[in-house]
């Protein structure tokens, strides 16, 4: 290594790099933040919509099933 490192002891308390650090870190946390509540916001109705659709397929089989159940042995 020819310079300094990142976390170098005698530059990261340089209040205009520890400055500049926070800002990039508030940012990020923003971003991730407002990243996961878009997504969870998009998966709940998501979620809500798929879960009907299954409820009205499960519905749907079930009525068949009674519907074959009740017709009996075919006779020929």
């Amino acid at each position: 290594m020819t310079g300094p490192g990142l976390y170098d002891p005698t530059s990261i308390m340089n209040a205009d790099v520890l400055t500049k650090c926070q800002r990039e870190g508030w940012i990020k946390l923003a971003f991730y933040l407002l990243s996961f509540f878009y997504y969870l916001y998009g998966y709940v109705p998501f979620t809500v919509r798929h879960e009907t659709m299954v409820t009205h397929l499960i519905m749907k089989v079930s009525l068949v099933l009674h519907t074959i159940k009740n017709l009996g042995p075919v006779k020929r």
